[in-house]
């Protein structure tokens, strides 16, 4: 803290707010009414509870963000030698956060695609560059309506000279949303290997592994994984089956049927009653609506009309689920580009 301005008192003011955020996480106001009447947190590092206010804690913020880019290469060169070979691996993902208030002095704050479903919120999106044990490398604020696949070369070459000097880059590993084909061999490109999910399912695949492999995650639930190739990629695919997975979206696809068919039912039944739809391009139009609004499930129905034209009137609609084209449920695909990864290794390394 020295390093970018910080006298003692001030040096000790920060330890004692980032302590109290990981303690007890509240806003600024919040944690002045915490560090004064509910811990002598304060006296670890010489300050008197009564002393810690709100508006030095919002100051103190401030200067520490000014201050990112030294504290975190600092850090983490101070802890790089209690463990080997943490450099191996880079995992990245981006996420948001949002606010209540209307931030309009904010220059970063806008409105997005909230991971909290808060589309009513302005917010901010926060990008993290981790190493193989969970320390962070890199971390960047952006827009709250940027684009995820976007910030990925922006944060690679913000990190790339501060690497160790090795022959081997590390391993980029990142999740569907950012892995575009563009980023893809954009990483190619700088040299990189990487792991991700695949955004789409293979249309067709061939098996490469001598035999599936079972193993289980970390909640004790069944894995099935095997290595699998596509034709026309270079990359190779491992192939991964979640039990637990698949329970999950059975799940979903069950609740979302029944309350797709629910609104499928009570258009049918008003075909034949007063003030409801019954009109050729309003029903359609309704229909239309629905397979948006349940889109996950409504792909797999076939739907047909018996239309009067003359009266312009819809006299039945019929539906049925084609289960055929349905694809199997808790199945997801790894893509990495490292050939001599083992289906164990390719599974740790996105997992960690």
């Amino acid at each position: 803290l020295t390093e970018i301005g910080f006298d003692e008192r001030e040096a000790a003011m920060a330890m004692a707010m980032i302590a109290a955020k990981m303690l007890h996480p509240s806003s600024e106001l919040e944690t002045e009414r915490w560090l004064q009447n509910n811990t002598e947190l304060p006296r670890l590092f010489g300050l008197k509870p009564e002393s810690v206010t709100r508006y030095l804690l919002y100051k103190t913020a401030i200067r520490l963000y000014e201050g990112k880019d030294i504290i975190e290469d600092t850090l983490y060169k101070l802890c790089s030698g209690l463990f080997s070979n943490r450099d191996n691996i880079i995992i990245y993902d981006l996420t948001n956060m949002y606010f209540e208030g209307r931030m309009h002095g904010s220059e970063k704050a806008d409105f997005g695609r909230s991971k909290e479903k808060r589309s009513d919120c302005r917010l901010i999106g926060l990008s993290l560059a981790i190493d193989s044990i969970g320390f962070f490398r890199y971390s960047e604020l952006y827009p709250g309506n940027i684009s995820e696949p976007s910030t990925l070369k922006d944060v690679l070459g913000k990190i790339k000279d501060k690497l160790p000097v090795k022959k081997e880059k590390p391993v980029v590993t990142m999740d569907a949303g950012i892995a575009t084909d563009e980023n893809l061999s954009m990483l190619k490109q700088e040299g990189y290997d990487y792991v991700c999910v695949s955004r789409s399912k293979p249309k067709g695949y061939l098996k490469i592994s001598p035999k599936t492999l079972f193993i289980e995650d970390n909640t004790g639930s069944k894995i099935e994984i095997e290595k699998v190739s596509v034709e026309g990629c270079e990359d190779t695919f491992l192939r991964v089956k979640s039990e637990k997975k698949s329970m999950k979206e059975s799940s979903i696809d069950e609740k979302l049927t029944r309350r797709f068919e629910q609104r499928l039912v009570y258009l049918k039944q008003g075909l034949s009653q007063p003030r409801r739809l019954k009109k050729i391009t309003a029903v359609h139009e309704y229909v239309g609506r629905l397979k948006d609004q349940y889109s996950k499930v409504a792909k797999y129905y076939q739907i047909n009309y018996v239309e009067d034209h003359e009266n312009d009137l819809i006299k039945d609609i019929t539906w049925k689920r084609k289960k055929e084209k349905e694809n199997g449920k808790g199945e997801y695909f790894l893509r990495y580009s490292k050939k001599k990864l083992t289906e164990n290794e390719i599974w740790d390394v996105y997992n960690l």
